[in-house]
């Protein structure tokens, strides 16, 4: 009889020979055929990951795992789990791998390794809720209330009593802590270490800050201006709408669908989602009877269409209020035209859905969004006119046009403070700070105005402040570096997403 180990050994060599023929079947069969093998291990590639960041492929596996992390996470935490909440479970992991991958290779880069030392620690002191699950499932380290005891687990730690069956965990989860807490935490303590201030840059923050300075100055609320006084035509919308529409207003590939709805009063009375199910049992059975139009006139069931895209961003189609669910996209996507859906719980209501028909990837209509276009080459030109009206003013020498512009006179306030009826804004404060007594500047723009401004004084910063900022320079330099140091890592993050080839096939499953 052979051995375990030999046929282990067996096994392996005809595993290798099969491979082997596989390959080359492949590869002939490619070769004659003028099959694309390219493309064949690329559908391979999408069928069996859920994305690929850069040269790495995220398995299904590895997704799916993580996802269920995130839906135990939400019952635990809730009670019970939504169609929403499967859709951020879903996003949550996904973002999660994004992160950690791009992790990976900066702590590679860095040559970073996490010390053992380490990755015991947080298992002892505080271990992942599902680490601790582990202990609960095998009756161990539980209290009165029957939860996970932290006393009674390091007590068992430090005295070395954890069962030998147990042990192995510990194993299996120091690549999971090093990868999910330790790493993202050891960078983001690189990154909050690493800014540096100038002096500068000290300098400006006191000025603005505590600099007093008096002004005049002339301005024209743009919202106030008659819209009467504007011309934007038809074609200036149109320019507008094709310079724009590929950034702007570009639809994927879409199914459009019909639904009736079933309205949820009260989530928690489970009698009337018994009954609201049964009404939408009873509405399918007719419609697979007759038709889907025939059976919503013959109950007087309202019917709404809907556009529905695969992806996850915006509802995927849904309202707002309605919420999403992945279970709806992916029956939109996966059946035939003409198919008629089973229940489906949204938010708050429960829905039955016809799948009606296909559009091609496009464009919004010009007729959709025409009026909003207008309304912004509107804003636009009406802050236009009013800076082509305060440049014609011989301000401050002579008069000013008091029929649509106002003027205030000797208005006291700090560089970064706030002026009456202008407000403030970036360019107001950059141009209080360089602007000398006596002298006026160029037309500017706050929130919802364009103004001019004339500095009748400012403090002299050697008379005035040179003592006071001194003293207040080494507490002014901490706050610039700890407020640049916390978001180091994330700019770090979101810069690395935007220059990183990351491919997401989920929207085509999931």
């Amino acid at each position: 009889m052979l051995s375990m180990t030999r046929l282990r050994e067996h096994s392996k060599k005809i595993y290798v020979l099969l491979l082997i023929f596989f390959v080359a079947s492949l590869v002939l069969g490619g070769l004659m055929s003028g099959v694309d093998l390219v493309s064949l291990w690329s559908s391979n590639s999408k069928q069996n990951n859920a994305g690929q960041i850069n040269d790495t492929s995220i398995s299904d596996a590895t997704y799916n795992n993580l996802v269920a992390n995130q839906l135990n996470n939400i019952q635990a935490q809730n009670g019970n789990i939504t169609a929403q909440d499967t859709v951020n479970a879903l996003n949550t992991a996904w973002n999660i791998l994004v992160q950690h991958e791009l992790e990976k290779n900066k702590a590679a880069e860095l040559n970073l390794i996490t010390p053992e030392s380490e990755i015991y620690k947080v298992l002892r002191n505080t271990p992942p809720t599902a680490f601790q699950q582990i202990f609960i499932n095998g009756g161990l380290y539980i209290d009165d209330n029957g939860q996970f005891s932290l006393e009674l687990y390091q007590n068992a730690l430090d005295s070395n009593s954890i069962p030998d069956g147990f042990k192995i965990y510990f194993d299996q989860w120091g690549p999971i802590v090093d990868k999910y807490i330790l790493r993202p935490r050891i960078l983001q303590n690189i990154y909050s270490r690493i800014s540096t201030v100038s002096d500068q840059e000290i300098k400006f923050e006191y000025l603005k800050n505590n600099v007093n300075c008096k002004i005049d100055y002339i301005f024209i609320k743009t919202n106030e201006i008659d819209e009467d006084l504007i011309n934007v035509s038809t074609q200036e919308i149109k320019n507008e709408y094709n310079a724009t529409r590929n950034e702007k207003y570009k639809v994927p590939e879409r199914r459009t669908i019909n639904y009736i709805s079933f309205r949820i009063t009260d989530s928690q009375n489970f009698d009337l989602l018994d009954s609201l199910n049964r009404n939408a049992y009873s509405f399918i059975d007719n419609a697979d009877l007759t038709s889907f139009k025939a059976t919503a006139e013959k109950f007087n069931y309202t019917i709404n269409s809907l556009d529905i895209h695969e992806g996850f961003d915006n509802n995927s189609g849904f309202p707002f209020l309605m919420g999403t669910s992945r279970a709806a996209v992916r029956f939109i996507f996966d059946k035939e035209i003409g198919s008629i859906s089973e229940p489906v719980k949204m938010n708050n209501e429960i829905i039955v859905i016809e799948i009606t028909g296909d559009k091609a990837e496009g464009y919004k209509p010009f007729s959709e969004v025409e009026e909003n276009i207008k309304k912004t080459l509107i804003r636009e030109k009406k802050k236009e006119y009013a800076i082509e009206i305060l440049n014609q003013q011989d301000w401050p020498n002579g008069n000013i046009d008091t029929s649509i512009v106002s003027i205030l006179q000797n208005k006291e306030g700090i560089i970064r403070g706030r002026f009456d009826e202008i407000g403030t804004s970036n360019e107001l404060v950059g141009t209080l700070l360089g602007l000398e007594s006596g002298k006026t500047s160029k037309t500017i723009s706050t929130y919802n105005t364009v103004c001019r401004v004339k500095m009748n004084s400012k403090d002299s910063f050697i008379k005035d402040h040179q003592a006071q900022y001194k003293e207040a320079y080494t507490t002014l330099k901490n706050q610039l570096t700890a407020s640049k140091n916390r978001t180091n890592y994330q700019t770090w993050l979101n810069d690395k997403k935007e220059n990183s080839n990351i491919n997401d096939y989920r929207s085509e499953k999931y």
